[in-house]
């Protein structure tokens, strides 16, 4: 199953048969031809009304039908969690947010994630407990349509750890959120984030 969020909509490409998780039952179901076809059109929707999802025979083909139309960037993050079980955000234009970043030459996502994290919050003492999943988003730049692949990774550091927001790529604060008080970073992101941290929440990577 590939889960992309175009404007904040999941778009769901799935093998025929294939149970969909009931956070995604509010979809509609379409043809894969309609699929592909209204596929132009979405994209350049604000906020699409609703979510799709498209059961294919040939799950393959189809995704890469479906990236043929975009420009793919890959990138990774990490969700990071201290010994008090507090989970890390950063907040950057205007809405709570994870530490992640583009993939750079030579490194594989992993590294990436780590990097990223330790850049753009200041975390010295970092260990990913691995990998949670992929996410797909989409972008409009100068004309072109854009997909981004994030691979997520659990991660660990000590508490008390000193944290500095890099304020070049636009972050302004970072604060650790306890578990009873996720409601409030959930209630001001992307949904795409929502995802990665039911994801996560739900593994057994958490503290």
């Amino acid at each position: 199953m590939y889960v992309i969020f175009i404007a904040e909509r999941p778009f769901i490409i799935a093998s025929t048969g294939f149970q969909v998780p009931d956070e995604f039952e509010n979809t509609e179901e379409v043809l894969p031809q309609k699929f592909f076809r209204e596929l132009p059109f979405m994209l350049m929707q604000k906020r699409p009304e609703k979510g799709r999802i498209c059961f294919v025979e040939d799950i393959d083909e189809a995704w890469e039908r479906f990236k043929s139309h975009f420009v793919l960037i890959t990138a990774a993050g990490g969700v990071v969690q201290n010994d008090q079980g507090e989970v890390l955000f950063i907040y950057r234009n205007g809405k709570w947010d994870l530490p992640k970043g583009k993939t750079e030459k030579g490194e594989n996502a992993e590294e990436c994630a780590l990097r990223e994290v330790k850049e753009e919050c200041g975390i010295l003492k970092l260990k990913s407990k691995g990998f949670l999943l992929t996410n797909y988003h989409t972008y409009t730049h100068i004309n072109s349509f854009y997909l981004k692949q994030t691979d997520w990774f659990a991660m660990r550091c000590p508490s008390g750890q000193m944290t500095t927001p890099q304020t070049e790529e636009g972050i302004t604060e970072i604060k650790w959120f306890s578990p009873e008080d996720l409601a409030i970073p959930m209630a001001n992101t992307y949904n795409s984030i929502v995802r990665t941290l039911r994801t996560f929440l739900s593994s057994k990577l958490r503290f």
